[in-house]
C-alpha cells in the first residue's frame, strides 16, 4: 500500500474537461481550473474547514456579529480567541463555493484507493444538514423538492465520483460500487435502508477497516441511484423538534461508499470508502429545551460527542491508549481519527453573540481536531479473478506434491516388505551376526529407523528393534570380538580359521584340551553362527543389496 502524496495538487491532470452537472453552466473550465488550483489536502491528513451560517431572526433583533475575519479567509477571531483552520467561510458563501474548496480536492485521491472521512461539526440548528446534503434535506417531506443550486456537499461530491467512474470505464477497467445508511440513536446502530432489522454491531477488520456487520449494502449505477438511497435513509431518520430547531436530528447519521476499482490486465484491485457523517447538535440541554425523551437523546447525544473529544485529545496528546471503545461513534469513526483515513472535518458556527458560547466550544473541539495527524494509505490489493488464479496454480502445486508423497510411501512400503523377509531369513543369531560382521550402526534417535551398514555406506536395514537392545547387541559383538584379538593364544588362530585353513573345532581340542566347558560350548556356537553366516546370512545380505539397487 503507498502512503498519499499530498503535494499533488487535487485537481486532475487529465487533459479531458470536467463537466459535470453540480458545476452552473457561466462557469467555465479555466475558471473552475483558477479556484481549485491551489488547494492542496492537508500533510497530516486532516482538513478542518469553518463555515458561519446567516443571522436567524432572533439573532438580527438580540445579538450583534463577534467574529473578525482576517484577509486570508483562514484565521479568526472570537471575543479575543484566536483560531487558524484550513478555510474559513463566512455566511454568504454558496454551497458551490464550498463543493469547490471542500468537495473537489477529495475526488482524485478517492478513485485512487485513500478512504475518506467528510463530517459536519456543531451546535444545533447551525447548518450541518444544509452543508453536507443540501436544501430539503432537513425535513422527510420536503426531499426531492429543495432548489438543486443549494444542494449540499454529498449530493454534489457523488455526482463528480460518479462522473468520473462513468467517463474512466474501459473494457480494462471496471468499478463496482456499492452504497449503505446508518444512525446512531442512543447508542444503538440502526440499518436506515431497512429499519425493520435489529440493531447492527460493529466488528474490526484489519485489511478493510471497521465495518457495520449486516447493515444493507445496495449496488448503484449512478449518482441517481445513490441519490434515492440517500432520500430513503433521510425519511427514516429520526427527528424531534426543539428550541434551538425545528427538525432537529437526534441521531448521527452515516453515509458509507464503497467504490472498487478493477485493473483487469494487472489483475488488482483499488478500493476506497467514502465516510459522509451528519452529526447531531453539541449543546446544552437547557438552551434546548430538552425534556424527559428529548433530554435522555440529548444526554447520549453530549456522551458520544464527548467521548469524540477525548479520542482527539488522546491523539494530540500522544496518548497509549486511545479510548476509541467509549462509544459506537468513535468506534464508528476510528479510521478518520487517528487511522489511514483523509479526514475532513466541517465545523458549523454562528457569527453572533447570542451563540458565542457554542461558537466557541464548537471552534475549541475543532482547533483540537485539526492538530491530529492521520497516515492516509492506499488500498490496493488482488482481484478475485487473480486469486482464482493464484488459487488454481496452489492446487496444482499440491496435487503433483500429493503424487510425489504417494510414490515415496509406495517405496517404503517395499522397503518394509524386504526387511521384513530379510528378517525371516536372518533369525536372532544370523542378525546378531551380521551386526558383528558388517558393523551396523544405529541412529538412537529414532525409535524405528534406518541402520547404516559401515562397510557400504550406501546400504541401510530398517529395523523394529529398539534402539537400547540395539545398543546393548553392538556393545556384545564389540566387546567380545575385542577380547579374541587381543589374547595373545587366539589371536593366530582366528586369523587361520578366518582364511579357512584350520577348523575353529579343531584349534579347539588340539590345544585346550582341557579348557572349561562353557568355553568350549561357547566355541561351538561361534562355529554354528559362522557356518551359517556362510550360507543364509549372505544369500540374504545379496537378496536385499539386489532388491534396493
Amino acid at each position: 500500500m503507498d502512503t498519499l502524496d499530498v503535494s499533488v495538487p487535487s485537481s486532475r491532470s487529465s487533459d479531458r474537461p470536467r463537466r459535470n452537472t453540480f458545476i452552473s453552466p457561466e462557469l467555465e473550465l479555466p475558471q473552475l481550473i483558477k479556484q481549485v488550483s491551489d488547494i492542496k489536502l492537508s500533510k497530516k491528513g486532516t482538513n478542518v474547514y469553518v463555515r458561519f451560517r446567516p443571522d436567524n431572526y432572533k439573532e438580527e433583533q438580540e445579538g450583534r456579529q463577534v467574529v473578525d475575519y482576517f484577509p486570508d479567509l483562514r484565521t479568526i477571531t472570537v471575543d479575543n480567541h484566536s483560531f487558524k483552520f484550513k478555510r474559513i467561510f463566512p455566511g454568504e458563501t454558496t454551497q458551490e463555493q464550498i463543493f469547490l474548496s471542500v468537495g473537489v480536492p477529495l475526488i482524485d485521491p478517492i478513485l485512487d484507493g485513500y478512504n475518506c472521512g467528510v463530517m459536519a461539526y456543531g451546535q444545533t440548528g447551525a447548518g450541518k444538514t444544509f452543508s453536507l446534503l443540501g436544501h430539503g434535506y432537513d425535513q422527510p417531506d420536503r426531499i426531492g423538492r429543495g432548489d438543486p443550486e443549494k444542494r449540499g456537499l454529498v449530493p454534489r461530491l457523488l455526482q463528480s465520483l460518479f462522473h468520473e467512474i462513468q467517463v474512466s470505464i474501459t473494457p480494462s477497467i471496471t468499478y463496482t460500487v456499492y452504497t449503505s445508511f446508518i444512525q446512531i440513536y442512543l447508542e444503538k446502530i440502526y440499518d436506515l435502508l431497512n429499519p425493520a432489522k435489529e440493531t447492527l454491531k460493529i466488528y474490526q477488520d484489519t485489511a478493510k477497516g471497521l465495518w457495520v456487520t449486516d447493515a444493507t449494502n445496495v449496488p448503484v449505477k449512478n449518482s441517481n441511484e445513490i441519490l434515492k438511497q440517500l432520500e430513503l435513509g433521510i425519511v427514516n431518520r429520526i427527528t424531534a423538534a426543539t428550541n434551538s430547531n425545528a427538525e432537529s436530528s437526534r441521531a448521527h447519521a452515516v453515509l458509507v461508499l464503497t467504490i472498487n476499482k478493477n485493473l483487469i490486465t494487472q489483475g488488482t484491485v483499488i478500493s476506497s470508502q467514502v465516510y459522509c457523517v451528519d452529526l447531531c447538535g453539541s449543546e446544552r440541554t437547557s438552551k434546548t429545551g430538552a425534556i424527559e425523551e428529548r433530554l435522555k437523546e440529548a444526554q447520549n447525544i453530549n456522551k458520544s460527542l464527548l467521548a469524540l473529544g477525548n479520542v482527539i485529545g488522546a491523539l494530540v496528546e500522544n496518548k497509549k491508549h486511545i479510548p476509541y471503545r467509549d462509544s459506537k461513534l468513535t468506534r464508528l469513526l476510528q479510521n478518520c481519527f487517528g487511522g489511514t483515513s483523509i479526514a475532513t472535518l466541517i465545523l458549523c458556527c454562528s457569527a453572533n453573540s447570542v451563540s458565542s458560547t457554542e461558537t466557541l466550544a464548537t471552534l475549541r473541539f475543532g482547533d483540537r481536531a485539526n492538530k491530529v495527524k492521520n497516515k492516509p494509505v492506499r488500498n490496493m490489493g488482488d482481484s478475485v479473478t487473480e486469486l482464482r488464479r493464484l488459487l488454481n496454480e496452489a492446487n496444482s502445486k499440491i496435487y503433483t506434491q500429493q503424487r510425489i508423497i504417494r510414490s515415496q510411501i509406495e517405496k517404503i512400503i517395499e522397503l518394509e516388505t524386504i526387511t521384513k523377509e530379510l528378517f525371516t531369513i536372518c533369525g536372532d543369531k544370523k542378525l546378531g551376526a551380521l551386526r558383528a560382521r558388517y558393523q551396523i550402526k544405529f541412529n538412537p534417535k529414532k525409535k524405528n529407523g534406518f541402520e547404516i551398514i559401515g562397510f557400504y555406506p550406501f546400504i541401510s536395514i530398517f529395523t523394529f528393534i529398539s534402539p537400547m537392545e540395539c545398543l546393548e547387541m553392538i556393545h556384545v559383538c564389540k566387546l567380545f570380538d575385542k577380547r579374541l584379538k587381543t589374547d595373545l593364544l587366539w589371536r593366530n588362530y582366528i586369523e587361520l580359521a578366518k582364511q579357512g585353513k584350520v577348523k575353529i573345532f579343531e584349534i579347539a581340542t588340539e590345544t585346550l584340551s582341557n579348557v572349561n566347558e562353557n568355553i568350549y560350548q561357547f566355541i561351538r556356537e561361534i562355529h554354528q553362527m559362522r557356518t551359517h553366516e556362510s550360507l543364509s546370512v549372505k544369500h540374504g545380505i545379496t537378496l536385499f543389496v539386489n532388491r534396493r539397487s
